[in-house]
């Protein structure tokens, strides 16, 4: 199973629709999550919103292996973010999260260069696939 290197850290923004109807992931369901990634081995630094998560990245550049992210938060979306991050970094796995299944919606994000995407709700299984499938890509 591949986890980042000592040092790599995994950015997650955390907030978004559980499906479509939902505004954001409840505080309980990202604790969930995060504890998740650590008993994978994942240093997690987690955002409220689109805009933290850009700051987030910017203040931990060379140490984010990874970023999670979901489709809908608060400030920047999904799609804002994926943009600004490829500005800062091109290579950056990106996986996105979101409750909208569209095939259209996946193959715009993975043209956008979204290493994966996580069509919630997933299993710890499925989760662990995309981190493990969007790091190997990196090492490619």
């Amino acid at each position: 199973m591949a986890h980042p290197s000592v040092g790599q850290r995994l950015t997650s923004a955390l907030h978004g629709a559980l499906h479509r109807h939902t505004a954001h992931l409840p505080p309980a369901v990202r604790g969930l999550l995060r504890r998740q990634l650590e008993s994978q081995g994942y240093a997690v630094l987690e955002a409220r919103d689109g805009n933290e998560a850009i700051e987030i990245f910017l203040g931990h550049r060379g140490e984010v292996g990874l970023v999670l992210l979901d489709l809908t938060m608060p400030g920047k979306d999904g799609g804002e973010v994926l943009r600004e991050l490829r500005t800062h970094d091109a290579e950056l796995p990106v996986i996105v999260m979101s409750g909208y299944s569209e095939q259209e919606l996946v193959d715009d994000f993975t043209a956008r260069g979204a290493a994966g995407f996580l069509q919630k709700p997933f299993n710890r299984a499925e989760l662990v696939q995309a981190l493990t499938t969007a790091l190997a890509g990196d090492d490619a």
